[in-house]
């Protein structure tokens, strides 16, 4: 245990005192967050979910496809009313049209029912109003005649409160640098180390392989924790973006993330023998994560083929379980499957890493 404690004190001092990592990995994504952070006060387009029940006729069914051709209206897609109530709650989608059929049996009542679910919470809350009445008269100038065919339901609802796009971006920028930091600190050291064979000289000594390890994991844990809690700091100072989950929770997955990404840098640093290259391959695979995993923007916002394939990028998970305690204040059981997803992912690299890691 003393060895690894002392290993452990070691390795963050090399990387305190290493320019480059602190920059990659703690002011860049900080930079990233106030930059982005000034723009928490604009939206450009208006998320919007068309759920359409059974036995609605093709007047109404057909104004989705109608909606969706209106400049700043991006049509989100929602199976079912849950799925997009579970959206709009998250501060993901703006708007809610339920169109059903009217079950009662009542002669005077209208056949069909329209119910919008507005977020109160969004940026656009004066604009998916409007949108809202527009459409009314859309509806009614489709699907009437004169008579009381169509009755409009309005159900307001809150999301996160004080709910903003620096709140949805602060977790994404937590887990961007815990990417960073991790993959690049992990594969240039084991690298340089094996160039330099230093490791060779290391295990000449009475340190074992996992002791070794061990320092380097926790190493780089504790520089994880220390980023999370630096970039929230900031946020709450300079946005007032608070924690609504359980700070306890938050850094489990802190931990966790952390995990993962330790093990995808060991697994770089196995198949690639120079620092340039390495470098290279890194970038190959961060970047795309850093653009596609719903950072920036909700995954709803890319093509759906697209978001179908990037919601299991390593990134994805770590931001949806960091952004549901952080802003959503879920549970453990509420975030169980991107967590489950960081598992899968940090079992599939531990395997690969057990076949394919060398030392020397």
């Amino acid at each position: 245990m003393k060895k690894i404690y002392a290993f452990t004190i070691a390795s963050l001092k090399m990387m305190v005192r290493n320019k480059t990592n602190i920059f990659w990995s703690l002011f860049f994504p900080l930079m990233l967050m106030l930059i982005f952070g000034l723009f928490n006060t604009s939206q450009e387009s208006i998320n919007v979910a068309f759920i359409k029940g059974k036995d609605i006729p093709a007047s109404i069914s057909s104004f989705a496809s109608e909606l969706s051709k209106q400049k700043g209206i991006n049509l989100v897609s929602n199976e079912t009313l849950s799925e997009a109530d579970k959206s709009l709650k998250a501060g993901n989608t703006d708007l809610i049209i339920d169109a059903e059929k009217n079950t009662s049996v009542s002669p005077e009542s209208p056949l069909y029912k329209v119910n919008f679910y507005i977020n109160k919470s969004s940026q656009v809350y004066s604009i998916a109003e409007l949108l809202e009445t527009q459409i009314k008269y859309s509806f009614l100038e489709q699907t009437t005649k004169g008579g009381n065919i169509v009755q409009f339901n309005q159900i307001t609802q809150s999301a996160i409160k004080d709910y903003s796009y620096v709140s949805f971006l602060t977790p994404g920028i937590v887990a961007l640098a815990i990417m960073q930091g991790i993959i690049f600190s992990v594969m240039m050291i084991l690298i340089t180390y094996r160039e330099e064979s230093v490791l060779r000289r290391i295990f000449l000594t009475t340190v074992t392989k996992f002791e070794f390890l061990s320092s380097l994991s926790l190493t780089r844990i504790i520089m994880a924790l220390a980023q999370a809690a630096i970039l929230i700091y900031v946020a709450l100072l300079i946005y007032h973006v608070k924690i609504i989950g359980n700070v306890f929770l938050l850094t489990f997955v802190v931990i966790l993330g952390a995990l993962m990404f330790i093990s995808l840098g060991l697994l770089i640093s196995s198949l690639v023998n120079k620092i340039e290259t390495a470098s290279a391959v890194a970038n190959v695979i961060t970047l795309p994560m850093m653009f596609l995993s719903g950072l920036f923007f909700p995954l709803s916002a890319l093509p759906k083929w697209l978001s179908s394939i990037s919601q299991y990028f390593p990134l994805t998970y770590l931001i949806n379980a960091l952004r549901g305690v952080y802003i959503s204040g879920d549970t453990f059981t509420k975030i169980l499957n991107p967590i489950l997803g960081i598992l899968v992912w940090l079992i599939i690299f531990t395997i690969i890493n057990i076949r394919v890691f060398k030392w020397e």
